[in-house]
């Protein structure tokens, strides 16, 4: 992949994972990670989490924005699911309480 395609692709898939993030689309995101995964990875080739040196300035670019991105969002993702897993302990304790109620009603 040349290196204008390569950074068109790192924008596109920064883009889809903004909308989906902004829609709340939590079943994308997945998706959306590993094929921005796979393209840091092509992009980065072997050179660990950096890009090499001769990496095209737009690539870098590219790759900045992504990594801007992931460094806003994911902490605001973690505490979300953190917030939703409590809702949902919350809702099942709830419901068995309803659960206990009825059955000493029925008793």
């Amino acid at each position: 992949m040349d290196p204008r395609s390569l950074a068109s692709a790192l924008d596109d898939v920064l883009g889809r994972l903004q909308a989906a993030r902004d829609a709340e689309d939590w079943e994308s995101l997945p998706a959306l990670d590993e094929e921005a995964r796979a393209l840091i990875q092509r992009a980065t080739a072997s050179s660990g989490d950096r890009p090499p040196p001769g990496v095209d300035a737009d690539v870098r670019a590219a790759l900045e924005r992504l990594s801007e991105f992931y460094a806003a969002t994911v902490p605001g993702l973690a505490e979300r699911r953190s917030e939703t897993a409590r809702e949902i302990k919350g809702l099942r304790q709830g419901q068995r309480a309803v659960g206990a109620y009825q059955n000493t009603r029925r008793g």
